[in-house]
Formats: structure tokens, sequence, C-alpha cells
């Protein structure tokens, strides 16, 4: 589901992003189930990933910024509205703090499925620092891919009415 072991984004400069992890890895993120913030990648001087793993997350020293190939993966899906996976994922630093969004598992990582980036831009960061920032919002559209004579067509399927929204932790679904 999701192709790196340590960056939340997964994706390339030519195709756009396969996937992100929310999981509060930034001050920054905003997560409202259907819809969220997402922060981008880097602005964090360390290279050490011992270092980088040390508080809740590193303290910005840089701005970020679309050069960064993780982000520019992600500018480009804002660009084809190409449907993103989204993991939502539990975290819990070395000082026992936690993410706390609603919306995130109570342990572990979950698939809540295909969203679209909106909107890529720059906004100022809680710190001094700039970030890169993508508006994300759940797709109401699946893809699937049919094989014919040796051809690839793209079908829709509107999800089904009535499917449950994002799970809420804690709360039963109805």
């Amino acid at each position: 589901i999701h192709g790196q072991t340590r960056a939340g984004i997964h994706g390339s400069t030519s195709d756009g992003a396969y996937s992100v992890v929310l999981s509060g890895g930034y001050d920054e993120d905003e997560d409202k189930g259907d819809t969220f913030v997402y922060t981008g990648s880097g602005g964090i001087g360390s290279k050490d990933p011992d270092e980088l793993m040390q508080g809740w997350n590193p303290a910005q020293t840089e701005h970020q910024s679309f050069e960064n190939r993780y982000n520019k993966s992600l500018q480009i899906s804002s660009v084809t509205k190409r449907p993103v996976r989204v993991i939502r994922g539990f975290f819990k630093d070395k000082k026992d703090r936690t993410y706390d969004s609603p919306y995130a598992p109570a342990e572990g990582y979950r698939y809540d499925g295909l969203y679209i980036v909106d909107r890529a831009y720059m906004k100022d960061g809680k710190s001094k620092y700039r970030v890169c920032a993508f508006d994300f919002r759940v797709s109401r559209i699946h893809f699937i891919y049919v094989p014919i004579n040796y051809w690839l067509i793209s079908c829709y399927k509107q999800r089904i009415e009535g499917q449950p929204p994002v799970p809420i932790r804690g709360r039963s679904a109805v």
C-alpha cells in the first residue's frame, strides 16, 4: 500500500504521488476525516534517522520547497487529480505523546481509501519557516482497470450509497 519505510509520501516526479501516511508528523497537519491538510516533506536540517526520531517531530530548521521530490509528486497530483492512497497511522514518540486526531487508529496503521489532492501551496508554518501544504478530500470515484484486447481502459465506479464514513476512534460504526 505504501512503498516507503520512513517517508510519509510515496510517489514520483513523473507520475505524481501514489500514497501518503497521515500520522501527525508535522504540527501543521489538520485531519477532519473526509478532508485534511497534509504538510510536505523536508525543512529538517538533520539527515540522521536517530536524531529525527527523538521527539514528537523534529524542529523545522529551513523552508520546505516543491523542489523536494516528495513534495513535487504531491504537487503533480494536485494538477492531475489522480487519486492518492491514504493510510492513517497511530504515532507515539519516546515521550509517550500521541497523534490526537480522532480519525487516527488507536494503534498501528489503517488504509482509509483514495483521496484527491485539491491544492498544493506554500504557507507559513508554526515555526518561522514556510511549509508545503496540500489540501486533500476523499475521492468519491474509484478507478478500476479492465484489460480488453491488450489495451487498458479505465472505468469509473461511484462509491456505494450508504458506504460508512472514515472511522472515528472510540465510536462504533453506524
